[in-house]
């Protein structure tokens, strides 16, 4: 249940219904919804690389808890990006998912620059899979996005970079 109410997806299937079917903003959803488990996948995998030896409070990237709820958390910020960029506003993510991450990222005690390592790989693979057309729409809503996590890390006190050393 938890996961269904934090998982914005029936917004986003709503906000799609005010474009025209052949749209870009429309076909730019439509195409990458479905590969949402995949690039959560991808992007996962590429944080573990990153990070090998990342540990919250919860444990190690490789625990299957850890895992569980790192790809739903990964596809949750996918349903948050697609959210903004179909209403054209950044208030589902200023709102409603960075509150949440607070919580989360202190409640595990996960440090802010995986967060913000986090958004730029989940970015890169989203972008990687569009043509120059889709990114340059998406863009300034990943860019956005990475913008809002960075501003929360730098309000509590967190300035450094981010090494696999330091987290």
């Amino acid at each position: 249940v938890e996961e269904q109410v934090a998982m914005p997806w029936q917004r986003v299937c709503i906000a799609s219904g005010k474009y025209e079917l052949d749209s870009p903003a429309y076909m730019l959803v439509e195409q990458m919804l479905p590969a949402a488990p995949d690039i959560a996948e991808s992007a996962y995998r590429r944080l573990m690389e990153l990070l090998p030896n990342h540990r919250s409070r919860r444990g190690n990237l490789s625990n299957p808890s850890i895992t569980h709820s790192c790809l739903r958390d990964l596809n949750m910020f996918q349903a948050y990006l697609w959210l903004c960029f179909l209403e054209g506003s950044l208030a589902p993510l200023e709102g409603e998912l960075l509150p949440l991450c607070v919580m989360v990222v202190e409640g595990a005690e996960i440090k802010w620059e995986v967060t913000k390592k986090w958004c730029e790989v989940l970015t890169d693979e989203i972008m990687s899979r569009l043509e120059f057309e889709q990114q340059v729409l998406l863009q300034p809503y990943t860019e956005a996005m990475q913008e809002i996590f960075f501003k929360q890390r730098s309000r509590l006190g967190f300035t450094g970079g981010i090494t696999d050393k330091t987290v």
